[in-house]
C-alpha cells in the first residue's frame, strides 16, 4: 500500500535525521571538549612560564639589592664575604661569587663554605654572564653543568661605585626539583605532567610523559626556556566516552519514543486504513459476507459500523434486485410463451388483434432478454478485467447484423486505420442497442452515419440517424440530469443498457438531438495506443 510505504519511509527518514543530529551534536561536543582541554594546557603552560619568570626576576631583585652593599667593594675581604653570605641560600641560590672589573674571580662562596684556590684569580671575562654584567646589564646565563655535576644557571648584576662598574655579583641557581617545585606543583598531577626544556635538553621532568597527550607550550621570556604541559588524552576521551554514552542513551530513548509513536500511528491509523481499503475492495467484488473489523479509536469503530450498515444495505438491495429481475424475467417469459402459442393458432383467423398480440409479445420477450442482460451486468464483478479489442471490427460486425435486420437502411462508416479499446464482453450489445434504436425510430429507410475518431487518449463512436429523436424526458433520465419518478422515466431498458455497459468500461454516453439523434460513446483507448 502506498500510504504504508510512505509512512515507513518517513519514519526511517526521521530516524536517520535524529541519528544524524545526535552524531553531529556529539562530534561538536567532542571537538569542543578537546578544544577546551587544549586551551587548558595552553593556559597551564603560560601560567608555569610566568611563575618561573617571576622567580628569576625576584632573584635578580635580590641581587640588585645586595649589590648596593658597600662591603662588596672590598674585593677578597672578610667584609665582602659576609655580604655574600647574606645572599647565599635565598630563593634557591646555591653559590655566590664576585668578579672584579678586570674579570678576575676575587671571592666565591659555595655550599662547602671555602673558596677553592684554583678558582680565585682566574679570568672570567669570556663568560657571557660576566661580560654582560661588566657592561652594565643584568643577565641570566644558559644552563651549564657545574664542576659539582649540578646543572645551574648564573644570575649576574653589576657592582657600582659612584656610577662606575667595579665588578659583578653572581648567583648560581641549582636547577633541581626545589627550584621548579613551586612553579609546577599546581600543574603536575596524575593527569598532567610538566617539563622544561632548553636547547634540546630537559631541565626538569618529574615523571614519565604519557603515551598520548594533549600538549601546550610556553616560553619563559627572560631565559627562552620552553615549558610544556602534557595532559593525558585518555582523561579527555573518558569524558567524551561518558558524553557519548549519555547521548547514545538519549538517542535510543528518542528513537524508541519515535518508533513507539510510529507503531501506535500504524496500528491505529495506517493499518485501519488498509483494512478499510480491503473492505471497500471486497464490496467492489460484492463479497458482502467477508467482514474485516476496524478497531482502535471510537472514530474507527464508528466507520466500521457505518461500513457494516452499508454492506448490509448493498447486499439486501442486490438480493431484492436479483429476485425481482429473475421473477419478472422467468414469469414474463413463461407466460408470454403461452400467449405466443395461442396467438399463432389464431393467425389463421383474419383478426387484426392477433398481430397486435404477437407484436406485444415480441416487445415483452425483448424486454425479458434485456432484463437478463441487466442481471448479467449486475453479476459482473467491478474488478473483472476488460480485454483489448478493435472498435472498428466491433462496429463492422454490428453494422452487418443491423443491415440484415434492416435491409433498406443506409449505413456509412468512417474510421481511422485502427481503434484499440479495452472493453468488456458485452460492449457489442451497447453498439447494437444504439443501431437498433436508429432502425426502429428513423422511418422505413433510415440513414445511419457512424464515425470513429481518436482524441487525447480516448476513442469516440458517434452514431447518427435521421429519425425524430429521443424524447427529452427519457434522454434526461438516462443521462442522470433528471431523477426517475412516476412522471419522468425511461420507456425501456435499451438506453439504460448502453449507459451501464459503457460505464463499466470507464466510458461515457452523450445523446444529442438536433435534426435526428446522435449517440456518442466515448471510452479510453487501450494502453500503448498512440
Amino acid at each position: 500500500m502506498e500510504l504504508r510505504r510512505k509512512f515507513l519511509l518517513s519514519l526511517a527518514l526521521l530516524g536517520l535525521v535524529i541519528s544524524g543530529v545526535m552524531f553531529v551534536t556529539f562530534e561538536s561536543q567532542r571537538s569542543a571538549a578537546i578544544a577546551d582541554a587544549q586551551a587548558d594546557v595552553n593556559d597551564s603552560a603560560d601560567q608555569t612560564a610566568s611563575v618561573l619568570d617571576r622567580q628569576l626576576q625576584e632573584n635578580h631583585r635580590t641581587l640588585r639589592v645586595a649589590a648596593d652593599d658597600p662591603r662588596l667593594l672590598e674585593h677578597g675581604s672578610e667584609e665582602q664575604r659576609a655580604a655574600m653570605e647574606g645572599v647565599w641560600g635565598l630563593n634557591g641560590i646555591g653559590g655566590v661569587s664576585v668578579v672584579d672589573a678586570d674579570g678576575e674571580m676575587v671571592n666565591l662562596l659555595t655550599a662547602e663554605g671555602e673558596s677553592p684556590d684554583e678558582v680565585i684569580g682566574q679570568d672570567y671575562r669570556d663568560r657571557e654572564y660576566v661580560s654582560r654584567a661588566l657592561a652594565g646589564d643584568e643577565h641570566v646565563s644558559e644552563p651549564i653543568l657545574a664542576d659539582t655535576g649540578n646543572r645551574i644557571v648564573v644570575l649576574s648584576v653589576p657592582i657600582y661605585d659612584d656610577d662606575e662598574v667595579v665588578g659583578t655579583l653572581n648567583a648560581a641557581l641549582y636547577l633541581d626539583g626545589t627550584f621548579f617545585e613551586s612553579a609546577v606543583s599546581r600543574q603536575d598531577t596524575a593527569e598532567t605532567t610538566v617539563s622544561v626544556q632548553f636547547g634540546g635538553e630537559t631541565l626538569f621532568e618529574r615523571q614519565d610523559r604519557f603515551d598520548t597527550t594533549i600538549s601546550g607550550s610556553a616560553i619563559v621570556p627572560s631565559t627562552g626556556w620552553v615549558v610544556t604541559v602534557d595532559q593525558r588524552e585518555s582523561a579527555v576521551t573518558e569524558q567524551v566516552h561518558q558524553l557519548a554514552l549519555v547521548q547514545s542513551v538519549l538517542a535510543l530513548v528518542l528513537l524508541a519514543a519515535v518508533g513507539g509513536f510510529g507503531g501506535w500511528i500504524y496500528r491505529n491509523h495506517i493499518r485501519q486504513t488498509e483494512r478499510l481499503q480491503m473492505r471497500l475492495e471486497r464490496l467492489e467484488r460484492r463479497q458482502y459476507d467477508q467482514k474485516i473489523p476496524l478497531t482502535g479509536s471510537p472514530e474507527w469503530v464508528e466507520i466500521s459500523d457505518a461500513v457494516d450498515r452499508l454492506t448490509a444495505t448493498l447486499a439486501r438491495r442486490e438480493q431484492m434486485l436479483l429476485v425481482l429481475n429473475r421473477l419478472l424475467r422467468h414469469n414474463l417469459r413463461n407466460t408470454l410463451n403461452v400467449v405466443m402459442g395461442q396467438a399463432e393458432q389464431l393467425e389463421t383467423d383474419d383478426d387484426s388483434g392477433t398481430a397486435e398480440i404477437a407484436e406485444a409479445c415480441d416487445q415483452l420477450l425483448t424486454l425479458s432478454d434485456r432484463a437478463r442482460m441487466t442481471e448479467k451486468l449486475l453479476m459482473r464483478g467491478a474488478t473483472d478485467h476488460d480485454k483489448t479489442a478493435d472498435l472498428i471490427e466491433i462496429a463492422e460486425r454490428q453494422v452487418a447484423a443491423f443491415q440484415e435486420r434492416y435491409p433498406d437502411a443506409s449505413v456509412t462508416l468512417d474510421h481511422p486505420e485502427s481503434a484499440p479499446v479495452a472493453v468488456g464482453p458485452d460492449f457489442p450489445t451497447a453498439v447494437d442497442e444504439v443501431l437498433t434504436n436508429a432502425g426502429e425510430h428513423a422511418g422505413s429507410e433510415p440513414a445511419v452515419d457512424i464515425t470513429i475518431s481518436q482524441h487525447d487518449g480516448t476513442i469516440s463512436l458517434a452514431i447518427s440517424d435521421d429519425g425524430d429523436g429521443i424524447p427529452p424526458d427519457e434522454r434526461l433520465v438516462v443521462s442522470g440530469e433528471q431523477r426517475i419518478s412516476h412522471l419522468h422515466h425511461s420507456g425501456g431498458l435499451g438506453l439504460w443498457l448502453v449507459d451501464w455497459i459503457v460505464s463499466q468500461s470507464g466510458g461515457a454516453v452523450e445523446i444529442r438531438c438536433n435534426s435526428g439523434t446522435t449517440v456518442v460513446i466515448t471510452i479510453p483507448a487501450a494502453e500503448g495506443d498512440g
